[in-house]
């Protein structure tokens, strides 16, 4: 007899608008408001969901690779215990940061699409299924993982249409940013309380997405460090000596009200006395502080997978000595 002891019975096709649905639902309710998406603080913020890498999950059962990542050729595995219903997660750290954000997302797609309670498995392995059957229910996860990490909603609000940018704001590889292309052309806005609700939840992340797009970093400048293009209004047709603008008036130097001196296109404050420079009086280039909170936003970096794979186990062995 199969260990699936199914209580309902299996879907013969993805159940496409379900899952999305309910990833909304999940970003919702774990009050997530930005992008990229962290799939360890996710796991972090139930109790009950517990997530290892594959050494981690080796010193605590005591024995190699405990669900068979290895011989299932799997990234990770998801079981959920049979006294407890807890929900255990191995992963493979050694993946590349961004397959290991899809892997999670995908794992938890797994949880939350109630497919290791619906059909009663305590591992969500071939074993038990048919082909048709195990792909049926990972086409759901991955439904889910894309949902979750590239929210389509909010993706079209951002105004975003290409690949690297969609991989660049996500923290996705490019073949799934592909994909999200793909979908965006497909997708059409559903009003209701939930998309309502998603787009208020992401309102503040919209709009500071949106103005730092407005404003670079930098602007570029020439051998003499005569801005490229007019920061104000876009001109970049300049005769070889202008010195200001030709169509808005613009000085085209990033040089010092205060000391004179000559900065270039990327300086904020006077190198020489510290005072601000006309680049930033006007408002022309994004702060620091923006700056460094985008690159908080979009810099998910191993150490960081290390030290939440950490606190997450700590976690969990104080859930387990409470069971």
């Amino acid at each position: 007899m199969s260990r699936f002891r199914r209580t309902q019975q299996l879907p013969s096709i993805p159940r496409k608008e379900r899952s999305i649905r309910i990833a909304r639902q999940f970003i919702i309710e774990s009050d997530t408001r930005q992008l990229p998406v962290n799939p360890f603080s996710l796991y972090a913020q139930h109790h009950d969901w517990l997530l290892y890498t594959c050494s981690r999950a080796e010193q605590i059962y005591g024995r190699p690779d405990p669900l068979n990542l290895i011989r299932a050729r799997a990234d990770a595995r998801t079981l959920r215990t049979r006294d407890t219903g807890t929900y255990v997660t191995v992963h493979k750290a050694t993946a590349r940061a961004n397959r290991v954000r899809w892997t999670l997302a995908h794992e938890i797609g797994h949880i939350v699409l109630s497919h290791l309670t619906d059909f009663e498995a305590t591992c969500l392995c071939r074993g038990g299924l048919t082909t048709r059957e195990y792909r049926v229910l990972e086409r759901e996860a991955d439904l889910f993982a894309a949902e979750l990490l590239m929210p389509m909603m909010i993706i079209k609000a951002l105004g975003v249409t290409t690949a690297p940018a969609i991989a660049r704001i996500c923290l996705v590889s490019g073949e799934a940013a592909r994909n999200r292309v793909s979908e965006l052309g497909l997708w059409r806005y559903k009003p209701g309380a939930l998309s309502t609700a998603l787009r208020n939840q992401f309102r503040q992340f919209l709009a500071g997405e949106q103005e730092r797009e407005r404003r670079p970093s930098a602007m570029a400048t020439d051998g003499n460090g005569r801005y490229i293009c007019c920061p104000r209004c876009r001109n970049t047709a300049f005769s070889p000596y202008a010195r200001h603008c030709r169509v808005c008036g613009l000085y085209l130097y990033n040089d010092c009200d205060r000391c004179g001196k000559r900065n270039l296109g990327d300086v904020r404050y006077c190198e020489y006395c510290g005072a601000k420079t006309p680049l930033l009086q006007m408002g022309f280039l994004t702060t620091a502080s923006q700056d460094e909170g985008a690159k908080r936003r979009l810099v998910v970096a191993a150490d960081d997978c290390k030290q939440m794979d950490s606190l997450l186990s700590s976690a969990g062995r104080v859930n387990r000595a409470r069971s």
